[in-house]
């Protein structure tokens, strides 16, 4: 095995699958138990905000967290991982929007239930 591949396989492909799985774990622990528990009515506003608000920091720091170990790879290779990384954080920062938005949304509807 080539010395890069050996390296991606044990330093850069773990680091990614890390990152992936965090994103995963977040969205389905988080975010699609909140609106179906809103939508069967099991969930008050209250929490679902609170939910979100996790979410969102949740996503956030994942944000900060875009780099990899990429230093054992070619300039090429390292590029393009540092593009798919940069692709993978702008899909965390837009996850983070949408939980503003539905945070916002919760904040909005608790409103309209208390006149």
């Amino acid at each position: 095995m080539s010395k890069q591949k050996d390296y991606y396989n044990k330093s850069t492909q773990p680091a990614i699958d890390e990152w992936v799985k965090t994103y995963d774990q977040l969205w389905n622990s988080i975010w699609k138990p909140t609106f179906e528990a809103i939508g069967n009515g099991s969930r008050d506003v209250f929490t679902a905000y609170d939910n979100m608000k996790s979410l969102k920091e949740g996503y956030r720091a994942l944000t900060l967290k875009d780099s990899v170990p990429v230093e054992g790879l070619s300039k090429e290779q390292q590029k393009t991982i540092k593009e798919a990384m940069r692709d993978l954080t702008y899909a965390a920062a837009s996850r983070q929007i949408a939980a503003e938005k539905a945070m916002k949304m919760f904040d909005t509807s608790h409103l309209k239930w208390i006149k």
